[in-house]
C-alpha cells in the first residue's frame, strides 16, 4: 500500500528535486516544500476521478421530512451508479426493485409522476436525492455510488486509491506543483522580444506542465476500466 510519503518521494524524484526533511517533519523538497506537495497530491486525487473512483454503498433509511421522499446524500458523494429500493420482505430476505433516474420532465404530457408505479429519482436540491414515491424508512433503499477519495494529511497515511493508479497520480501532481513556476515564468517573460523558431511562447516550465498532464491522461487510459452500475 502506498503512503502519502511514498508518493511525495516519487514526485520529488520525477522533478529531480533534493529531499530536505527535518526529523519528525513532513517530507518536502528543496524547491517544492511539503505543503505544496500535499496540495498537489490532493489535486491529483480529484483529477483522476473520471477514471478511478471509490465505490461505496449507502442505505437511504432516514428521510429529511414527513414525505419520506427526500434524503441527504453522503458527504463524499460523486455520482449515482444504481439504486435498489426495498419492495417487500420474504422472511429475512429483502427483495429490491431497481429505480431509474428522472432524466427529463415531459411537459407536454399530463402524467402525475408522484402516482407512477415506476420509482423515479433525481438529484435535487443540491446534496439531496428526491424520489417520486415515499421510501419505507425501515427497509430504505440502497444507493450504489461513486465517491471522492479521502484527502490524507500525514505522510504515514495510506492512500485509498489502488496502487495501479499511483503513476498517473505522480504525473498529475508533478504538473500541478510546477504551475506556480510556470505562472512566475510567464510574468517575467511577458517582456521578452525574442521569438524562438517562430514560436512566441518561451516558457519551458509551462511546456513541462503540459507534457506531464499529457502523460497523466495516457497513464489513465491504460488503467483497468471500472464497471459502471446499470441504472
Amino acid at each position: 500500500m502506498t503512503t502519502v510519503g511514498d508518493l511525495k518521494l516519487r514526485i520529488l524524484y520525477l522533478l529531480n528535486d533534493t529531499v530536505v526533511t527535518a526529523t519528525g517533519q513532513p517530507i518536502g523538497g528543496n524547491s517544492y516544500p511539503a505543503p505544496n506537495l500535499l496540495n498537489s497530491i490532493h489535486a491529483s486525487l480529484d483529477a483522476i476521478l473520471p477514471w478511478v473512483w471509490k465505490r461505496k454503498i449507502f442505505l437511504l433509511n432516514t428521510p429529511d421530512d414527513a414525505s419520506q421522499r427526500v434524503f441527504t446524500l453522503p458527504n463524499d458523494f460523486l455520482q449515482v451508479e444504481a439504486i435498489w429500493e426495498s419492495m417487500k420482505e420474504q422472511g429475512e430476505v429483502m427483495i429490491y426493485g431497481k429505480d431509474i433516474p428522472f432524466l427529463y420532465f415531459k411537459g407536454n404530457e399530463n402524467q402525475d409522476y408522484t402516482k407512477s408505479q415506476q420509482v423515479w429519482w433525481h438529484l435535487f436540491p443540491q446534496g439531496k436525492i428526491t424520489f417520486n414515491q415515499a421510501i419505507k424508512p425501515v427497509q430504505g433503499a440502497l444507493i450504489y455510488y461513486a465517491a471522492n477519495w479521502a484527502k490524507p494529511i500525514q505522510d504515514s497515511d495510506v492512500l485509498e486509491i489502488p496502487d495501479y493508479a499511483i503513476t498517473a497520480l505522480t504525473y498529475y501532481a508533478a504538473s500541478d506543483i510546477l504551475l506556480a513556476k510556470a505562472i512566475t515564468s510567464a510574468s517575467v517573460r511577458q517582456y521578452n522580444t525574442r521569438v524562438d523558431s517562430g514560436n512566441p511562447e518561451d516558457n519551458p516550465v509551462l511546456q513541462t506542465c503540459k507534457y506531464l498532464q499529457a502523460q497523466f491522461v495516457v497513464a489513465c487510459q491504460k488503467l483497468p476500466q471500472i464497471q459502471r452500475g446499470t441504472i
